[in-house]
């Protein structure tokens, strides 16, 4: 029997391995070993999950395929999944009038799956569930919550389910929906963080580049609220933000690869050092979603004007001094 890790093969032989589920055992202790993770396994090209393995002899396969990664790989391929998940559970229980017990243990179970995959990535990516707000739909219209308060209203209306109360089941997939935000938002840092250098630098240098745009949004976004136009306003301020969140995390991956695999730290600027500049907008944004989860557009429209397109003016040096040193290197 072949071994393969990410396509190379092993130059190990089997000892007293009889069953698949030995020889998973033995690859995940070595892999560990070198702070890894098995991800998946083929056997003879067919994919096999960690239940089936006992039953499956070694003498019987010929090639044994292991993909291998770390704690991003990991945490990519789970939330991946869990994404697939959320939406295979949407589409099934769609206008359902009728669940079984069976049925009704196994959305409790996958709750559960859910909840423990986000709380494990957001402490690989240092990210704090109390404190991060997603738009969510209330009874008066659209209100932001936090993650931590979504998966305890999930976890409620899963235990709420009952066979023949269809009203229950909405419950539970309201919830749902109003995580999935957060599982693509969450899946879109897990990408950026296992992007290549090359990939990151791109959206740093579109993010430099669209800067001077970004502010004019948001001024012009500023002068919609004090014109009474806060439902178009706060749409494109939620447009905004969803680009500022992807390009943030372009740059804190690349500013961590940059310290991580260079051994290189960003020089501080004028205003101070990048992790003061990069912490003070991230406050913005956590200040901006508690503002919208108050209603409060005085507030908005203070840090808008005041805080937000200053804080932004003060990151472009740092992102042309990342483009400058990596196209260099």
């Amino acid at each position: 029997m072949q071994i393969y890790v990410n396509n190379t093969e092993l130059d190990a032989r089997l000892t007293d391995e009889s069953n698949m589920a030995q020889v998973y055992e033995a690859v995940s202790k070595w892999t560990q070993a070198n702070r890894k993770y098995i991800i998946g396994v083929e056997v003879d090209h067919q994919i096999l999950s960690p239940e089936q393995m006992a039953d499956v002899a070694t003498a019987n396969i010929e090639r044994v395929d292991f993909k291998v990664g770390d704690e991003v790989d990991m945490m990519l391929d789970s939330v991946a999944e869990m994404d697939q998940y959320v939406e295979r559970v949407g589409a099934i229980l769609f206008e359902r009038n009728h669940l079984t017990p069976e049925e009704i243990q196994n959305l409790k179970d996958g709750t559960l799956w859910i909840s423990q995959i986000i709380r494990t990535s957001c402490a690989i990516l240092r990210l704090n569930p109390e404190g991060i707000m997603c738009p969510v739909v209330g009874e008066e219209g659209a209100v932001a919550m936090s993650v931590q308060e979504i998966l305890g209203n999930l976890a409620e209306s899963a235990g709420l389910i009952k066979q023949e109360d269809p009203a229950t089941v909405q419950d539970y997939l309201a919830d749902l929906r109003d995580l999935r935000f957060f599982i693509l938002k969450l899946k879109m840092q897990l990408m950026t963080l296992n992007a290549g250098l090359e990939e990151l630098l791109e959206v740093v240098e579109e993010f430099e580049v669209k800067i001077p745009s970004l502010v004019e949004e948001i001024v012009q976004i500023n002068a919609m609220f004090q014109s009474g136009q806060d439902f178009q306003a706060l749409e494109n301020l939620d447009n905004v933000i969803e680009r500022l969140n992807s390009y943030l995390s372009a740059m804190f991956a690349t500013e961590y690869r940059m310290v991580q695999e260079k051994g290189m730290n960003l020089p501080a600027g004028e205003h101070g050092s990048f992790q003061a500049a990069a912490d003070a907008m991230t406050t913005i944004l956590k200040d901006l979603s508690s503002a919208m989860e108050q209603s409060d557009i005085v507030a908005l429209g203070d840090i808008l004007e005041y805080e937000m397109t200053e804080k932004l003016k003060q990151l472009r040096p740092f992102l042309g001094e990342m483009r400058e040193i990596l196209v260099a290197e």
